[in-house]
């Protein structure tokens, strides 16, 4: 590891310096970086566009899952949200990718499963309903360094990502369902989910994070990538300003080339966001390989006159940059001229583009240049006339400066085509001379042959002028256009999604610039929130100023979205009967300020207050998680009603996912009945857990804490009708299945607002109650054991779809 480039807050012109003293791209093609946090919020800004128009997963097939002996969990009508990628962390070894799926609809339920008779019977003992306040999720985190980028055919660009530690070949992904008590329980769930998916295709292991737009460019077409995240300078220490912050830096091998190496630690690579009043977000670094050998040097091969120059590549000392140096071309003129009885002689001049001062190609201070400067050149010349040719020339002498000047300079700029941001190579400034300058006349030379001079020269200087504009015409006609900012797409699917301010050449180009400002700058609080019917919430915008704005349904959904108030952000949610027939929805919110828009994701339903799970069944002495959430993250009360069946505390190992967790921790004896009292209340009694905020809202969790029960007795359910009729079984010596008597059943039922007699339920119609708790008990007059429960999940799903989970008999 190399300490000594251990990164630091570098101002614009250190991070040059640095910049020029090393390559930087790791012998990849190019890096394109972000700032951390605007990488999440624009990440979070695409889903919510992608609302209603992405194709949506399907909804999970209903299936059933041994999670433990004996418990099975069924899983209803589940549905979850699109995966969501975020960078959870800065660091080059650490670099890890989140994906979440938030279970935003369907119900859970468990069941206990027991044998009697040799056939299994089932229980109840656990139901929930998923939203998006306690809906759990779906989550598998990445190593990015086991994360592969690549470009298909058709442009579409995907992340697969995947872990395979072991090296076996199969992806190691490990899938953790958030919604159950243990970590056992979290990945055999996870693994289930993840198998089901795997029967709708690659959607989850390979990510599609955008599309490439198409583009002339033979240059700038990616091929493989892989992301890392670093960390910022002063990320590691707690306190400073920049604790946390990062950039994502994606490696990028273009088509034909190889993949480079990546840094092994943050000290490793210079941070590519250096500080600045610009407070730059984005740097595009093309390798300065990339840039000599596939932009400038194919550039120079078109010139027709220069290959004749037989240029040879060579270093730069105390650069990175290489030149180009002519080995070959060398030409003769000689301008004299004689009659019989006048001459103006000149010795034979030859230029050599090869010489002490060779032409060359090379970059220097953001510029590529071609430069061929010859020193001037003094010639001794002389002139004079006679009077008859018998006569010697009386030659005088004068001099004669000769130079030549061929330099272009090119320079490399961000220019607009066709609506999109592209790197140019353009000719900044060109200079062709071919000079001939007669002077210091011997005085005996003649004022007309000085005329004659100065005439003669210049005519020819005149006649070689266009050659030397020619060959810097050829020059001039060479340039590249570079699509570089398309490699943005890599990640992100909006166009245009970064503004460049800063290009410069100090080895590798580097081009800083703002990550999508008119989606980064102006960010909505909250932006993920979930609402009651009929509730309000105050939205802010993170800019001052004139912010408009406006709520709209999610494309495809229909109702009421509620109203928002234009001038102050204010949005007051449909009320609670609008969404309790359709239930969980979503509605967009956008706030606009000038160029900047923002929006945020709204989930409705139908009560503040949601609990998971509804209902469950603990036994004596022994301990449930119960969560509970609010839409608006307010404080929650908990409340045990009857502290004679347990006690609640809060839930130390509560599942980080959900706002509030408690323990419920059953007693280790039931109460004595007392008059009045159901004989059911000696095997099993109703805690109730009330979950309420000080703004009125409430919900209970119900919890039936069980005595200890005797394996030999048990209930059946047949559908009646929309309710369902139970059966009170025992097992005896002589009969494995026998029906206990009426005269000596004694029901209850603990909760439930519909009919119920004789074993029989009926549920009230229209009413919002999703279950009922009932017991049967024998009384034999000494037992407390001998009773069954049933938690009767109607209208939570059909009378018939339940009797079909427990397995029993059908419709009567």
């Amino acid at each position: 590891m190399n300490k000594a480039i251990f990164p630091q807050a570098l101002s614009l012109e250190e991070y040059l310096k640095r910049m020029s003293e090393k390559p930087w791209t790791f012998n990849w093609d190019a890096l394109v970086v972000f700032d951390r946090y605007k990488t999440n919020v624009l990440l979070m800004q695409e889903y919510i566009d992608r609302l209603g128009t992405d194709a949506s997963f399907p909804v999970f097939e209903d299936s059933e899952i041994d999670v433990a002996e004996g418990v099975k969990h069924a899983l209803l009508g589940l549905t979850v949200d699109k995966p969501r990628l975020s960078f959870e962390t800065a660091s080059i070894a650490l670099s890890k990718a989140t994906v979440t799926l938030r279970m935003v609809g369907g119900k859970q339920m468990q069941l206990n499963e027991s044998y009697h008779d040799g056939k299994p019977i089932k229980v109840v003992t656990r139901l929930s309903t998923l939203n998006a306040i306690v809906g759990p999720s779906l989550i598998f985190d990445s190593k990015l360094v086991t994360a592969a980028g690549s470009v298909g055919k058709d442009g579409a660009v995907v992340l697969k990502l995947f872990m395979d530690e072991d090296d076996d070949g199969e992806d190691d992904i490990v899938y953790r369902f958030t919604g159950v008590e243990t970590e056992f329980e979290r990945l055999k769930l996870g693994n289930h989910l993840g198998q089901l998916m795997g029967k709708w295709g690659p959607e989850l292991t390979r990510l599609k994070l955008s599309e490439l737009r198409d583009t002339d460019d033979s240059v700038m077409h990616p091929e493989r990538f892989g992301i890392r995240t670093h960390a910022a300078p002063g990320a590691k220490v707690r306190g400073t300003e920049a604790y946390g912050d990062g950039a994502v830096v994606l490696f990028v091998a273009m088509k034909d080339s190889s993949n480079g190496t990546y840094p092994a630690d943050d000290a490793d690579m210079l941070y590519m966001l250096p500080a600045s009043s610009e407070k730059f977000s984005s740097n595009l670094v093309l390798a300065q390989k990339l840039m000599w050998n596939k932009v400038i040097l194919p550039e120079i091969s078109k010139v027709e006159w220069v290959q004749g120059l037989k240029m040879q590549e060579r270093e730069i000392p105390g650069s990175l940059h290489r030149q180009l140096v002519a080995t070959e071309g060398e030409y003769k003129r000689n301008f004299s001229h004689e009659v019989a009885l006048f001459r103006c002689l000149m010795p034979d001049y030859s230029f050599s583009f090869k010489g002490d001062k060779p032409a060359r190609f090379y970059v220097d201070n953001n510029k590529f240049k071609f430069e061929y400067r010859t020193e001037p050149v003094r010639l001794n010349c002389v002139v004079g006339g006679r009077e008859a040719t018998a006569n010697p020339f009386p030659d005088r002498p004068f001099i004669l400066e000769v130079k030549i000047v061929l330099e272009l300079v090119f320079d490399f700029v961000i220019e607009d085509e066709g609506g999109h941001p592209v790197i140019k190579m353009v000719v900044d400034s060109q200079e062709a001379l071919f000079s001939l300058k007669p002077g210091e006349f011997d005085s005996r030379i003649s004022e007309h042959d000085r005329s004659f001079v100065r005439t003669w020269f210049a005519a020819h200087e005149a006649m070689f002028q266009p050659w030397i504009e020619g060959l810097a015409d050829e020059l001039s006609g060479i340039g590249a256009t570079l699509d570089a900012f398309r490699l943005n797409n890599l990640l992100f699917k909006g166009d245009n999604v970064v503004t460049p301010v800063n290009l410069n050449l100090p080895g590798d180009l580097t081009v800083l610039g703002h990550l999508s400002p008119e989606r980064t700058d102006l960010v909505i609080e909250p932006t993920e929130v979930v609402v009651a019917g009929g509730g309000s919430l105050q939205f802010k915008a993170s800019l001052l100023g004139d912010t408009s704005w406006t709520v709209a349904n999610v494309d495809g959904d229909g109702g009421s979205p509620g109203t928002i108030d234009l001038f102050t952000g204010l949005y007051t949610a449909p009320s609670a009967e609008s969404l309790r027939d359709s239930g969980f929805r979503r509605v967009v919110v956008t706030a606009k300020r000038g160029d900047k828009v923002s929006k945020a994701m709204v989930s409705l339903v139908e009560s503040s207050v949601s609990v998971y799970p509804s209902v469950v069944v603990v036994a004596l002495g022994s301990t449930h998680s119960l969560v509970a959430g609010e839409v608006d993250g307010a404080a929650l009360t908990w409340a045990l009603k009857d502290e004679t069946l347990g006690s609640i505390a809060p839930d130390p190992d509560k599942d980080p996912t959900m706002q509030d967790g408690y323990k419920f921790t059953a007693g280790t004896s039931l109460p004595e009945p007392v008059s009045g009292d159901p004989v059911n209340f000696y095997g099993l009694r109703l805690a109730e857990v009330e979950v309420s905020t000080a703004t009125g809202g409430k919900r209970t969790i119900d919890v039936l804490v069980t005595g200890n029960q005797s394996g030999s007795y048990w209930l059946e359910a047949n559908a009646q009708g929309a309710g369902v009729k139970l059966t009170f079984y025992r097992a005896t010596r002589t009969n494995p299945r026998q029906e206990v008597p009426a005269a000596d059943t004694h029901w209850h039922k603990y909760k439930g607002d519909g009919t119920f007699a004789n074993g029989v339920y009926t549920p009230q119609a229209g009413s919002a109650e999703q279950y009922a708790i009932v017991s049967a008990f024998y009384d034999d007059g000494e037992s407390t054991d001998r009773f069954a429960y049933m938690i009767i999940p109607i209208p939570f799903v059909s009378s018939q779809r339940f009797v079909a989970l427990l397995g029993t008999h059908q419709e009567q």
